[in-house]
């Protein structure tokens, strides 16, 4: 399975962990794990979360936020953004 990454998800994630690492610096290491428990639930089964206009929401479990993905093709994942669940829905909706 090919993972693509829409290229702000990388900002949406740094933002998300300066904000934690204010907080407490333990909670960054735990976020990335969760975050990449989350793309390896997607990649093992890409139609497991429901989809709304395309688009595929993943809730982390720990913390308030949603991967928002699409399933390209039966070999590709494109990982649209890290949403915070208090952002509006539109959040990152025009990203490809």
């Amino acid at each position: 399975m090919i993972v693509e990454f829409h290229p702000q998800v990388a900002e949406d994630f740094l933002q998300a962990a300066e904000f934690y690492e204010a907080c407490n610096a333990s909670l960054v290491p735990a976020l990335q794990r969760e975050f990449d428990q989350v793309l390896g639930k997607i990649v093992a089964n890409p139609k497991l979360f429901a989809e709304v206009r395309g688009i595929r929401r993943a809730l982390l479990t720990r913390f308030p936020f949603s991967v928002l993905y699409r399933v390209r093709d039966s070999n590709t994942i494109r990982v649209l953004a890290l949403r915070h669940h208090k952002r509006k829905q539109q959040f990152a909706a025009s990203r490809k």
